[in-house]
């Protein structure tokens, strides 16, 4: 026999516990059964129904530092830290996944951006810089999964390269 099953009220009580102890992360309940993240970093937010999660878990990272992993319908994951919502890249045709970290964050996308109009400045080799446009549309896809809309920092790679006169698409 399975140990208690966690109602919704208290995956409610443990993610507003801890969202509430964070420095980058707020919430706000919209209705009793939907909530809201927002990062203080970029001010990205994700919307989450409560029906919508299988499990919450509390743990640490490696340094001791908490999270609550959340388990949500579909197979779907995310990580909230301190600061931040992680969640995991996805897979694409010539993108080794290996190379990656298996979870990223909204942030991340600016690194990814820098690297491109880094390389499109420095010509580099095509394979580069398409492994870095696989790269960007990874972690736009994985943050997109969760439910984070991301419109803007699609045209991004659209603006750079208009701007670097080189197409990578």
């Amino acid at each position: 026999m399975e140990g208690k099953q966690i109602t919704e009220t208290e995956h409610k009580q443990i993610i507003d516990n801890y969202v509430n102890s964070c420095s980058g992360l707020t919430i706000a309940w919209s209705t009793t059964e939907t909530f809201r993240i927002e990062q203080s970093a970029d001010g990205k937010v994700l919307d989450i129904p409560l029906d919508c999660i299988e499990k919450v878990i509390s743990r640490e990272d490696s340094q001791g530092n908490p999270f609550v992993q959340l388990n949500l319908l579909d197979d779907k994951k995310l990580l909230l830290t301190d600061t931040l919502v992680g969640f995991k890249p996805m897979p694409r045709p010539g993108l080794d996944m290996q190379r990656i970290p298996k979870v990223v964050t909204t942030p991340d996308l600016i690194g990814v951006i820098e690297a491109i109009e880094d390389s499109i400045s420095s010509n580099v080799a095509y394979e580069d810089m398409e492994s870095l446009r696989c790269l960007f549309y990874s972690v736009i896809e994985g943050a997109e999964h969760i439910g984070f809309d991301l419109q803007a920092e699609k045209l991004w790679l659209h603006q750079i390269v208009r701007i670097g006169g080189r197409a990578t698409a």
